[in-house]
């Protein structure tokens, strides 16, 4: 059962990676315009 939970969770993490990626290129893209908006 302990080993089930680990690939689900080595299955998950591999899988979720490139989706951490795209999540952080939009954070910093967001963070980017936030910053020029309220400067400019």
């Amino acid at each position: 059962m302990e080993s089930n939970l680990k690939i689900e969770y080595y299955f998950d993490g591999f899988t979720s990676i490139p989706l951490l990626v795209i999540k952080y290129n939009i954070l910093k893209l967001l963070h980017e315009w936030i910053k020029y908006s309220i400067c400019c």
